[in-house]
């Protein structure tokens, strides 16, 4: 929830060569910070609690203190002890507030704990109040609050606040004036519908915003969501008809790139769209030819290892042996070819991650259908 930041490492490193340098008997508040969080890093995790409270008790003015506040607080979250953390956490929001970047994350872990332990009417208030500290012309704080309360709302799975959080979201989406804002609301909220299986729900969003902002460049991408959506509602005819157009023009514009690493990537997002609608012959071209025009490169082996996880993400997804059989038969070629390297490592154990992972679910399918098997046996009329 909350890490160490990079300027309490850098800090610490300034610090403890200031302290050897200097053999100072009262050491400053950096070098007290320093050597909690080292006895933290070094699994002393006890001693570094106690030095933090220390720290904490001796000098809560400090700048230092809510970084130390925060270490705590995320010590106690560990440990189960959501009232602990939460004074903590709120120490550091009190004093530093949404703007700065430690009572931001202080409130972040604030909202979290209390959406963990159902306290959803706090966290709820918690954001509307951080949201009115901001101006209206901070759009885009605003905004992200906005997204968050939405989320929030989301996971209530109350109905009168899933609706609430579909409206906000919804406005966000069309509305709201900073585009990655209106990006990461529109994207949250297709996923909430495809996670519903609400496909045309999402087709919906897709179309609103492809027709309140036809020329923001993430359009074409948004076609290939929709023809997504369709396959995935079973309406082939529809999803064909849209992936085909939409995929030949982002193909021709990755056409025009002329360095080839950055066609290849272009290409491989496509190949990933292919992908999801179930058309792997044609995933893999792409991504072969991806490999033909990088060879020897990090994208070419990059794409090789692409290739056996779409596979094996296939397998998966259909409970196909024959997809099994081609990610495996992917990944021990790229053992065979870089032999005696971290890459044949990584390919072996995930040839071995990928067979235990395909029998593990079988043996899940195999449960649940025992267990419907049972069920049915329950509740059918018995014979006299």
């Amino acid at each position: 929830m909350v890490r160490l930041t990079a300027r309490t490492t850098w800090v610490g490193l300034l610090a403890g060569a200031a302290l050897l340098a200097t053999g100072c008997s009262k050491p400053t508040p950096e070098e007290q910070m320093t050597e909690a969080v080292e006895l933290i890093q070094q699994g002393q995790t006890a001693r570094g609690v106690m030095k933090l409270k220390e720290f904490v008790r001796e000098s809560p003015d400090d700048p230092l203190a809510n970084e130390a506040r925060l270490l705590l607080a995320r010590y106690h979250a560990s440990e189960g002890n959501a009232t602990s953390a939460l004074q903590q956490l709120q120490a550091v929001y009190d004093k530093a507030g949404p703007s700065d970047p430690l009572g931001a994350q202080a409130l972040e872990g604030l909202v979290t704990i209390k959406q963990q332990i159902q306290e959803y009417d706090e966290a709820l208030a918690l954001l509307d109040e951080a949201r009115e500290q901001f101006p209206e012309t901070d759009q885009d704080s605003r905004g992200q609050i906005d997204i968050w309360k939405a989320n929030l709302l989301l996971s209530t799975n109350e109905p009168p606040r899933v609706e609430e959080a579909i409206a906000l979201l919804r406005d966000l989406t069309l509305e709201a004036p900073e585009k990655t804002t209106r990006g990461i609301a529109r994207e949250n909220l297709a996923s909430y519908y495809r996670q519903n299986k609400m496909f045309a729900e999402s087709n919906a969003l897709y179309r609103d915003y492809i027709a309140a902002y036809p020329d923001d460049s993430i359009v074409p991408q948004l076609w290939l969501a929709i023809a997504i959506n369709e396959h995935l509602a079973g309406n082939e005819d529809e999803s064909a008809a849209i992936f085909n157009e939409w995929a030949d023009k982002i193909k021709a514009k990755a056409e025009e790139e002329l360095e080839s690493e950055v066609r290849g990537r272009k290409l491989l997002e496509l190949a990933q769209n292919y992908a999801a609608v179930g058309r792997y012959q044609e995933a893999e071209d792409l991504m072969l030819r991806v490999m033909g025009e990088n060879t020897r490169s990090r994208l070419a082996i990059e794409t090789q290892f692409g290739i056996a996880e779409m596979y094996a993400s296939a397998a998966l997804q259909n409970q196909d042996d024959v997809f099994l059989e081609k990610a495996n038969a992917i990944l021990e070629q790229i053992a065979r070819e870089n032999k005696g390297t971290n890459i044949e490592e990584s390919a072996t154990r995930r040839t071995e991650e990928l067979k235990s992972a395909m029998e593990r679910y079988k043996e899940f399918l195999a449960q649940k259908e025992a267990a419907a098997m049972s069920d049915d046996s329950a509740t059918s009329p018995t014979a006299e």
